[in-house]
């Protein structure tokens, strides 16, 4: 099993300091643990060009989250332990490769892995700050849980709701242990399809931001995130909804803006990313949704190596970001709690890419269809057990043609 010594001297040292706290009231009161499970199956099937055909692998991920209370007065400190534990079922050299197991430098999958991370917090008012282990998902910084874990970032993250229908978010990440392994290392700009001269990694990753509540059902936000010496980046979103008649009208619109910052060690960055979603939500559970997306500028969208970006036409597999690349999406979602079958969803989508620029393309064209079938048992021994089946079908003109499946089941409880 792979080890964590900085980590584990982090959670004792933090410990230790609340020691003489944890009996006052409030701390140990309000706390609350959860373990998560996840049992995941997933299939990359590679239709054509060279390298790996098939990446295949079976994997168990449990995952600890306690959230201790505060300690009263006028500042309240507290402490949150995240810990996972990944552990291999099936895999092998020449089908690794999914992101569920690292893979170790002899080209053998580790049997399994783990990291306890701790973060120390305090509370003043209804302003918080928390040090340590953070998973922030906000519109610069968006952790990726496609597998059995999310990223576990290293930093300092400080958020306040004291402005009356305001939030506002400051922070510092300096280090990130991806998904699939137990270390920690430098952030990174993620380079797909080589977008970039180099994935340049940096010392640091700055944000903050701040988001308005205009009414229950209307909202802005502002957000801002730089990778020290490789890109900056500025955030513009807008998130509605509207009723007609019984049913409901929603609109998602996002404007990001990024260029090279500092000494540029990732090459020229200068995107523009114009995306929205209008989704029809009818009463009987129907939603029908409509994704417009472009790029413009002289490179493709930026985002840190690992993660999400935050736009309408990230797929399961795709994320349709190139350079000048414009791409629409057509949904649809059934809610079967409206047929009398609580707890079962559908989703089935359609991405359509064209004139990416990449890799000597002038006008790359790529496509993705996604369906997701999920089910939640509502009751009896098994109640709160989910099934989820995803698959995907990827083309593209400019990248390997790939057909997906990923198969997981959850449960998650309440320890105390």
């Amino acid at each position: 099993m792979y080890n964590n010594n900085k980590t584990t001297v982090f959670l004792f040292t933090t410990l230790a300091g609340f020691s003489g706290l944890a009996a006052a009231e409030g701390f140990v009161e309000d706390g609350k643990a959860t373990l998560s499970m996840r049992n995941f199956y997933m299939n990359r099937d590679f239709r054509d060009g060279a390298g790996r055909s098939k990446s295949e692998e079976w994997a168990q991920g449990f995952l600890l989250d306690y959230r201790s209370g505060y300690t009263p007065g006028t500042v309240g400190f507290g402490v949150d332990v995240l810990g996972k534990l990944g552990i291999k079922l099936d895999s092998s050299r020449d089908r690794a490769g999914t992101g569920l197991l690292p893979v170790q430098e002899d080209g053998q999958v580790a049997d399994n892995y783990s990291r306890l991370g701790a973060t120390a917090k305090l509370r003043v008012a209804r302003s918080e700050l928390k040090v340590g282990t953070l998973v922030p998902k906000l519109p610069t910084v968006q952790p990726n849980y496609g597998r059995l874990f999310p990223q576990m970032f290293q930093g300092g993250l400080l958020t306040s709701n004291d402005l009356a229908n305001t939030t506002l978010t400051l922070g510092r990440l300096d280090e990130v242990s991806q998904r699939n392994e137990s270390g920690q290392g430098s952030i990174a700009l993620y380079n797909r399809n080589s977008r970039f001269r180099t994935a340049a990694p940096s010392d640091h990753f700055y944000l903050g931001g701040v988001d308005y509540q205009w009414s229950k059902n209307w909202s802005t936000s502002y957000h801002y995130g730089k990778l020290d010496d490789i890109y900056a980046q500025h955030f513009i979103g807008l998130k509605g909804r509207t009723a007609v008649g019984s049913d409901a009208l929603e609109l998602d619109l996002r404007l990001s803006v990024s260029d090279d910052s500092g000494s540029a060690a990732g090459g020229t960055i200068d995107n523009r990313a114009l995306n929205g979603l209008l989704t029809y939500r009818h009463h009987a559970g129907h939603a029908f949704g409509l994704g417009l997306q472009k790029m413009s500028g002289k490179t493709a969208f930026p985002y840190l190596e690992g993660t999400d970006p935050y736009l309408i036409n990230f797929g399961q597999f795709g994320d349709f970001s190139e350079q000048n690349e414009k791409s629409w999406q057509l949904r649809y979602d059934y809610d079967f709690a409206a047929s009398g079958i609580p707890g079962l969803s559908f989703m089935t989508r359609y991405f359509h890419g064209e004139d990416a620029k990449v890799l000597g393309h002038e006008a790359g064209k790529e496509w993705e269809r996604d369906t997701d079938i999920k089910y939640v048992i509502q009751s009896g021994l098994l109640s709160g057990v989910g099934v989820t089946w995803r698959n995907a079908t990827y083309r593209s003109s400019f990248a390997r043609d790939v057909d997906e499946n990923r198969f997981y089941v959850t449960y998650e409880t309440r320890l105390f």
